[in-house]
């Protein structure tokens, strides 16, 4: 995130996604100190977002969850 901010990231991507078992997203989890002694469930997702805010200053947002997918039936 650094290089990102920096603007010195090559190449110069606006999203990065990776996926991995509940045992690495539960290691990762504990790492960010939010891990509740649970086996993450199946679909969990972990979004770590860098954020410019409108006095110019980064942050960033960490979200924990489940991943929903909206389905319409297609006739």
């Amino acid at each position: 995130m650094v290089d990102k901010r920096d603007g010195v990231l090559k190449p110069d991507y606006k999203m990065a996604m990776y996926s991995a078992h509940d045992t690495t997203v539960a290691n990762l989890l504990m790492a960010l100190g939010v891990f509740d002694m649970h086996s993450p469930p199946y679909r969990s997702m972990v979004l770590i977002e860098l954020w410019k805010n409108d006095l110019g200053k980064y942050q960033v947002k960490v979200r924990v969850g489940l991943y929903s997918v909206m389905s319409e039936s297609f006739k």
